[in-house]
């Protein structure tokens, strides 16, 4: 669990985890920008709690894309 420094919002890790694991499932390599336009749209539209869960949602999207990235390196070596 993380607190947002700026807006005091709880972010769950397990439920960013959650929603990146599907988010790639369903995505791919795209999952990166569709959540990233989630992101800006949340920015956009001033709401910041879903602003902040949205960007704990791309940490997680990153993170395990660069572990398949090396988890695949490491298969194909």
């Amino acid at each position: 669990m993380r607190r947002a420094k700026k807006t005091g919002v709880v972010v769950y890790d397990f439920a960013a985890y959650r929603t990146a694991r599907l988010l790639l499932e369903q995505h791919g390599k795209q999952a990166v920008s569709v959540v990233a336009s989630r992101v800006e749209a949340m920015q956009t539209q001033g709401d910041d709690a879903s602003h902040v869960a949205w960007l704990g949602i791309l940490d997680a999207v990153w993170e395990m894309s660069r572990k398949q990235a090396v988890s695949r390196a490491g298969a194909a070596a």
